[in-house]
């Protein structure tokens, strides 16, 4: 019968399937390319959805887990910059950026945060050269990040970690003489609660961490572990500390090590430059970090200004000729923060933190915010709106102003979580507000005086547009002020009232 003989070579007539004039052999083709083609669709869809869940899994991770928060201040900024520092908050993002898969296993499968935080210093080299710290900059993270993805995955383990950090700088040899004797340098790896540290030459990286007991008896306290061989200009080793050196002759081999945080503890990382460690002791780097704790900027600026002061004091005036250039004092600051309670209110270490008011945790849509602005000769708008004059001073005095505005405002105590507290508004917020704040908001009467009101994303995009700006903001707690922030409209201290 018609449509049934499938006899002729060129297989025409082959089951039409419907009398179409399409060949059977052809409509099998195209049924089979539509079958690869759906099933190339469906694994594409089923990879977006294996990494989707991956990255759901990743951010819950991050969430539970300790944040970093690093800042880094270089002053008196001169061209070309003799001090140079590298602040990567999020290790993975780059690693992603540049294809490279960074290994899962071992000390590696926590889900912590991977970070690098890195400053290097000419100026504590035996043949200083500010180029040599600027290409140790930028070669870096790529560089580590290649060593540390070929790190074996059945042997994700801190001795190979360091291994990676050590070959980081044999690559980064800038010269035969090697990169030691022209720029001193300071590095830190953060791998979840795995810290890996290299130090070469004369810059400073000191770790302070609360130690689970107390040797003296009394509640536990910061104590110092210098993360390399401390300078003796630092003075006496504080209580607890433990002091590891090695020999300073072979300037091209950092000493590398390796701590494993505690558990609940909030640690931070100060390091320096050699002009710094010269002027300032290993007292008065944990008094000022303890002093403003998760605020890396304020402490970075206390640091930096006390060593400026203290260098120009002791040099002596030129006899009669050229003002000598001072040296550039430079500082990074790292601190880690434990994820908030249900209750908003941090780690409880008051006996009123049950008592607090139950408020919601985490990046909220909208916050309630009262801040303190100080404007400068460099913001977009460098004017007074109360007393209509412009502004002269520089990006460095606003945050001289400022820290020790926030170190008069932090003798209120801590009061992170506390609701109704951060609702009030106590009387050294007001007189702060009235006497400091170049913004209309500080008219505002009673505890309403700085208040911003209710603020949205789009809202706080508004009041500053610059990277790292709205991100401090969402993480504060309430009743918590911020580290020391810039805008275009100057620089800030910001409380999150709710």
């Amino acid at each position: 019968m018609y449509g049934e003989t499938d006899s002729h070579p060129s297989g025409y007539g082959q089951g039409n399937g419907g009398f179409s004039g399409t060949p059977m052999w052809k409509l099998k083709q195209q049924n089979h390319h539509q079958a690869l083609v759906q099933a190339a669709q469906q694994a594409y869809l089923d990879e977006q959805e294996a990494a989707k869940a991956e990255k759901q899994k990743l951010d819950a991770e991050k969430e539970k887990s300790q944040r970093l928060i690093i800042d880094a201040v270089v002053h008196p900024v001169t061209n070309p910059r003799p001090a140079r520092h590298v602040l990567v908050k999020d290790l993975r993002k780059v690693a992603g950026a540049l294809n490279i898969n960074l290994p899962t296993q071992g000390i590696f499968a926590d889900g912590g945060c991977r970070s690098i935080v890195a400053l290097f210093d000419s100026q504590g080299a035996a043949e200083p050269d500010a180029k040599a710290a600027e290409t140790c900059c930028r070669q870096l993270p790529v560089t580590l990040l290649r060593n540390v993805s070929m790190v074996p995955a059945q042997n994700c383990i801190p001795a190979y970690v360091k291994a990676a950090l050590l070959k980081t700088f044999e690559d980064l040899d800038l010269a035969v003489s090697g990169i030691g004797k022209r720029c001193a340098a300071a590095v830190v790896l953060v791998v979840g609660r795995w810290l890996f540290s290299a130090v070469l030459g004369r810059c400073i990286a000191v770790l302070f961490m609360e130690p689970r007991t107390s040797p003296d008896g009394l509640p536990p306290h910061h104590v110092a572990t210098p993360l390399a061989a401390v300078c003796a200009a630092l003075g006496p080793v504080l209580p607890g500390a433990i002091v590891q050196t090695s020999p300073r002759e072979n300037l091209s081999v950092p000493e590398v090590m390796g701590h494993k945080l505690d558990e609940g503890a909030e640690p931070f990382i100060i390091m320096t430059g050699s002009p710094v460690g010269t002027v300032l002791s290993l007292q008065e780097f944990l008094e000022t970090g303890r002093h403003f704790i998760h605020r890396p900027r304020a402490a970075c600026g206390e640091i930096v200004s006390k060593a400026t002061e203290r260098l120009a004091a002791s040099e002596t005036a030129p006899s009669g000729g050229t003002a000598v250039q001072p040296p550039a004092c430079a500082a990074v600051a790292a601190f880690f923060r434990e994820p908030d309670d249900e209750q908003g209110s941090g780690r409880k270490s008051e006996a009123n933190a049950a008592k607090r008011p139950r408020v919601e945790v985490g990046n909220m849509e909208s916050v309630r915010l009262r801040h303190i602005v100080v404007r400068h000769r460099e913001c977009k708008v460098p004017v007074d709106p109360l007393k209509n004059k412009v502004a002269t001073r520089t990006p460095m005095e606003a945050e001289t102003l400022l820290r020790e505005t926030l170190a008069e405002l932090l003798k209120d105590g801590n009061h992170r979580g506390d609701s109704k507290w951060a609702a009030q508004s106590t009387p050294r917020i007001m007189k702060a507000v009235q006497d400091i704040s170049e913004c209309k908001s500080a008219l505002k009467g009673g505890s309403q005086r700085g208040d911003l009101g209710w603020l949205g994303k789009k809202d706080l995009e508004r009041l500053g547009t610059k990277d790292g700006f709205a991100d401090p903001i969402r993480a504060l707690s309430v009743g918590e002020w911020s580290d020391v922030l810039h805008s275009e409209q100057g620089a800030h201290l910001i409380m999150r009232i709710a």
